[in-house]
């Protein structure tokens, strides 16, 4: 054994052998170095932890045995409730639903009227020399309600004389009528032999509507006709005589005269009716009386007068 170390060591301290063993012994040097620098160091960092001394073992009482029904899922929460309620069982390989954007809600006119008038400079302060407004908004105009379009309505005034006719050689006394209505009865409602029915078209005469038959005589026109005299159109000025028959057989004669008629024109509006203005009394008299020539009356109330509207010829 002695003899082999011998060799061996020969061996090694021989020239060829002499760098090998040269970089074996610091190779050994620097393994044996590193080992006690690195020990030492490893002593005075971080203590290494222990991973199954540090986690908390688990309590008994939140481990859930496994349940009977296999399809039935375990509650897992520690309020105490065992099983979850029974549902159907999702496909976990179905993507769950995206919830919904929200949308921006739009600001509050408050918000924004203060925002304006915070942004709006001040007279006061140096700011523009403009009038501010209250709030940033523009005041609005007051709606205005569009002029009611005015009429020129007209109205006549017509005054007469009617009673019965003197002897000869006698001056007639008879009875005067002013601002008559239309539709009047004369002399009366009582004793009533025709109906001043209005003014004519031209506004210079008037037209009477006769309820009995009787002969008549002056400056009148008959209407519809001078042989079927129904109606008279008297002319301002004029005077006619209209004769009837009594009960006895003796003649009766009565005069008419057209004193004036008066044209009057006002703006109104609207137009103002003039339904005032008619002798209810004389339209039931008329009525009574049924004759066809009335039926051929209009009246225009704007221009206050009547119209006979005469047959067309075939």
């Amino acid at each position: 054994m002695n003899a082999l170390l011998g060799s061996l060591k020969t061996d090694l301290l021989g020239r060829r052998l002499l760098p090998l063993v040269v970089v074996l012994a610091a190779l050994l040097l620097g393994a044996v170095a590193y080992a006690v620098l690195g020990g030492s160091g490893g002593s005075s960092s971080t203590p290494v932890v222990s991973l199954g001394a540090s986690l908390p073992p688990v309590p008994p009482s939140l481990a859930s045995p496994a349940p009977g029904d296999p399809n039935q899922a375990v509650s897992e929460t520690t309020s105490g409730v065992r099983y979850q309620r029974v549902g159907v069982a999702r496909d976990p390989f179905i993507k769950l639903p995206e919830p919904k954007a929200k949308t921006a809600s739009k600001p509050s006119t408050s918000s924004s009227s203060s925002s304006s008038s915070s942004s709006t400079p001040n007279a006061s302060q140096g700011g523009s020399s403009g009038t501010p407004t209250s709030g940033g908004t523009t005041p609005t105009k007051p709606k205005t309600e569009a002029p009611k379009k005015k009429v020129l309505q007209r109205s006549y005034q017509v005054a007469l004389l009617f009673g019965l006719a003197p002897p000869l050689g006698q001056n007639p006394q008879l009875t005067p009528y002013e601002d008559l209505k239309r539709l009047t009865p004369l002399p009366d409602k009582e004793h009533a032999l025709l109906v001043y029915s209005g003014v004519s078209s031209s506004g210079q005469g008037a037209l009477f509507t006769l309820l009995h038959e009787a002969i008549v005589k002056g400056g009148g026109i008959c209407l519809p006709s001078a042989t079927q005299c129904e109606m008279i159109d008297m002319p301002v000025g004029k005077t006619e005589e209209l004769q009837y028959i009594g009960n006895e057989g003796q003649a009766v004669t009565y005069l008419l005269q057209v004193v004036s008629i008066v044209k009057h024109e006002t703006t109104v509006t609207p137009v103002t009716p003039l339904a005032a203005r008619v002798s209810q009394a004389g339209r039931k008299l008329l009525r009574a009386a049924d004759l066809p020539a009335t039926a051929r009356l209009r009246y225009f109330p704007g221009r206050d007068v009547v119209v006979f509207v005469r047959h067309r010829a075939h």
